[in-house]
């Protein structure tokens, strides 16, 4: 049977969503992304539309399911401004994980933010040994959470994890990273 589509223009990845590869066009955005098609405005009008930012999300698939995982921490600007933020909640029985420009992907391992350099080599390292277990995969991206809270400067200790499988989603309390900053007297700066 012939292809019968359009081969430059896939059909996107769910009902108006976007294409694997290409980003998706929110409705309240009526443009794209470059500057040519950006109006002109006042320096002024950028601070009148503030908004508040928040930093990785990990997704560790293991044998039965997966793990995600995301600190509480809501930033307006450099402020920490929100520091009980959970940002981890159950929608429906299916998972999508997507990025802040509505990109889709699926893999074995994901995670968005600066945790996309930092945690990506840890989780890959684990995925690359084998399967993992649930205990397994929550070790490692509890691990993950406490590399981000020691070097992203936006991490905050506090995260939340949920655990996706076949029996249902399971959101877990809020846990601390449990820190030690003993060594910090150290550390010199030259």
């Amino acid at each position: 049977m012939a292809f019968m589509g359009d081969m430059m223009n896939p059909a996107p990845l769910w009902q108006n969503g976007p294409a694997p590869g290409a980003f998706y066009n929110f409705p309240a955005n009526s443009s794209g992304f470059g500057p040519s098609t950006r109006p002109v405005q006042d320096f002024k009008a950028h601070s009148a539309t503030p908004i508040t930012t928040t930093t990785t999300v990990i997704g560790v698939k293991f044998d039965k399911g997966c793990v995600i995982a995301a600190d509480t921490l809501g930033s307006y600007g450099t402020l920490a401004r929100f520091r009980d933020c959970p940002r981890i909640m159950k929608v429906n029985d299916l998972i999508l994980l997507v990025d802040k420009l509505g990109t889709a992907y699926e893999d074995a391992a994901i995670a968005t933010g600066l945790g996309a350099y930092m945690a990506t080599p840890l989780v890959r390292e684990a995925v690359d040994k084998g399967n993992l277990d649930e205990e397994g995969a929550k070790a490692l991206v509890r691990k993950c959470m406490e590399v981000l809270f020691y070097r992203d400067a936006r991490a905050f200790q506090r995260y939340q994890l949920g655990v996706v499988t076949s029996a249902g989603v399971r959101i877990e309390d809020l846990a601390d990273v449990k820190h030690d900053w003993s060594l910090a007297h150290m550390i010199h700066m030259k």
